[in-house]
C-alpha cells in the first residue's frame, strides 16, 4: 500500500518595516489574502501561515536561503537600497545591522515553495498569484485524487 503525504499550509514570512510604504502595502496584501477571497472575486482566501517579523533582519542562514530562492542572477546586493560591498550572508547581516535603512523592505519569503521577494510589492503580488494558481489547479497541478 502506498501513502501520499499531503503538503501542509505554506509558511510565508514578511520581514517588515512600518516606516517603508512598500512594506506596509505588502503586509496589507498578505493579510487580505488570508482573510478575504483572493484574488478579489474568488470564492476563498488563500491558505497559508503568515509570520510578521517587525523591524528585524533575517538571520545569516535565512539570508543565504533567501538568496538561493532569488536565483543565480540575484547577488547579495539585492538586499540593499544602494550598492554595498556584501560578499557573504554574514556581510549582509552586519551591514544591515549597522543601519536598517540600508535594506530593501519588505523581505517576503515563501519557505515551502522556495520563493522570495525583496523590496517589491509586485514580487509579493506575483507570489500570491502563484499560490492562487496552485490552489485553483492552474499550471497542471492536480488538486488531489478526486479533484478536477
Amino acid at each position: 500500500m502506498a501513502f501520499a503525504f499531503m503538503k501542509g499550509r505554506p509558511n510565508i514570512s514578511i520581514f517588515h518595516r512600518a516606516t517603508v510604504p512598500a512594506s506596509t502595502e505588502a503586509l496589507q496584501l498578505l493579510r487580505a489574502a488570508v482573510s478575504q477571497p483572493y484574488p478579489p472575486g474568488a470564492k476563498h482566501p488563500l491558505d497559508f501561515n503568515l509570520e510578521v517579523v517587525d523591524s528585524q533582519l533575517p538571520t545569516r542562514d535565512q539570508i543565504s536561503t533567501i538568496q538561493s530562492y532569488l536565483g543565480s542572477n540575484a547577488g547579495l546586493g539585492a538586499f540593499f537600497t544602494s550598492s554595498a560591498d556584501a560578499n557573504s550572508p554574514a556581510a549582509v547581516h552586519k551591514a544591515a545591522t549597522d543601519s536598517l535603512d540600508k535594506i530593501k523592505w519588505p523581505i517576503v519569503v515563501n519557505w515551502d515553495d522556495g520563493d522570495a521577494s525583496i523590496g517589491s510589492v509586485q514580487g509579493v503580488k506575483d507570489m500570491l498569484k502563484k499560490l492562487s494558481d496552485k490552489r485553483d489547479g492552474a499550471g497542471g497541478e492536480k488538486k488531489g485524487w478526486f479533484g478536477s
